[in-house]
């Protein structure tokens, strides 16, 4: 316990972007996949690893508006294995495999891809304990302008420059972190570090 975590009574949150995922792990029929909406039309990815070097299929059932759509992936090496659906979604009904009859069983990633076959991304916030304060901090920018910060934070988490912060009782989109400046105990290791906004 640092010297600061009582005083670290409010609750921040981290923004962490990565790519939209249905499913990932081993094979199983059916696929349990991530029925959340993705917020967008899509297309969808499948990605074996492992397995054996025999054909076997991800079958993936949903619709457009009120048009049903299905469409069969069909993997034939132990992988990595990249297969991209042809077919646009903007929700799924029915994921089935036939890889689970592998031995050894492969694992198979779902992911989202926009309509030119990009991946889409989800945004999610981690919690971390922080001390929010909303004054301006003056400091120095990397380019060698002097400036001020929106706030201050304090925390323990690790928050880097670049990453996007947010109070949770406020919410929003967040602030950029434009610096992080470590403090350290007497014994030289990180106590904790104070985030300007």
């Amino acid at each position: 316990m640092s010297i600061i975590a009582g005083y670290l009574n409010q609750v921040g949150e981290k923004r962490k972007t990565s790519e939209f995922v249905f499913y990932d792990g081993l094979a199983v029929n059916p696929i349990p996949f991530n029925d959340d909406a993705v917020g967008a039309t899509f297309k969808v990815r499948g990605i074996k690893t492992g397995g054996q070097a025999v054909s076997n299929t991800v079958t993936i059932e949903g619709y457009l508006g009120v048009t049903f759509k299905s469409e069969t992936l069909t993997f034939t090496t132990t992988g990595p294995q990249t297969k991209n659906g042809t077919n646009t979604y903007d929700r799924l009904t029915s994921v089935t495999t036939t890889l689970h009859t592998e031995d050894p069983v492969p694992t198979i990633r779902l992911i989202a891809l926009d309509t030119y076959g990009a991946p889409l991304s989800a945004t999610t916030w981690e919690e971390f304990m922080c001390r929010w304060e909303d004054k301006t901090v003056p400091y120095w920018t990397p380019g060698g302008a002097f400036t001020l910060s929106n706030g201050k934070v304090m925390t323990e988490a690790a928050i880097s420059v670049g990453d996007t912060i947010r109070l949770q009782s406020v919410g929003g989109s967040g602030h950029e972190v434009v610096q992080v400046k470590p403090a350290t105990g007497l014994g030289g290791s990180e106590e904790f570090r104070t985030v300007l906004i």
